[in-house]
């Protein structure tokens, strides 16, 4: 039996999580899609022991990403996913939207994963620093 239940209304939902999925599209997933999403004041105060991973393009994470951030763009996710397998991710973009699909895909290939809320933008206007890249 698939993890998602899709409903009347075209939604096919996790805990916490809802995507879109067409009418008549048949959903049959035999893996189990589970993150969850993180605070910046979490974040923040946990003193994260994992990888943080800036889904951004480039040139986004050029101008500012969280300290210690490894950018793998979120088109190019789903080919390294395996790698983080097992590991602990915190997925982060700049609003929180990309982080969220990036998290689907690495929790697919079994990593532990959480999605900053709010993204880099949260992140700054709490008053944290962000990192250049030149």
């Amino acid at each position: 039996m698939p993890r998602g239940i899709e409903g009347g209304d075209g939604f096919t939902s996790w805990p916490n999580y809802a995507f879109h999925i067409p009418p008549g599209v048949y959903t049959d997933w035999s893996f189990e899609v589970t993150f969850s999403e993180i605070s910046v004041g979490q974040l923040g105060a946990s003193g994260f022991d994992g990888v943080l991973l800036d889904v951004r393009s480039p040139g986004e994470y050029a101008g500012g990403h969280l300290p210690g951030a490894v950018n793998v763009p979120l088109d190019e996710v789903e080919a390294v996913a395996a790698r983080y397998a097992g590991q602990n991710v915190v997925t982060v973009c700049h609003s929180g939207a990309r982080s969220l699909a990036a998290a689907r895909l690495l929790s697919a290939a079994g990593a532990r994963v959480q999605s900053l809320t709010g993204g880099t933008e949260a992140w700054r206007q709490a008053g944290h620093l962000v990192e250049t890249s030149h």
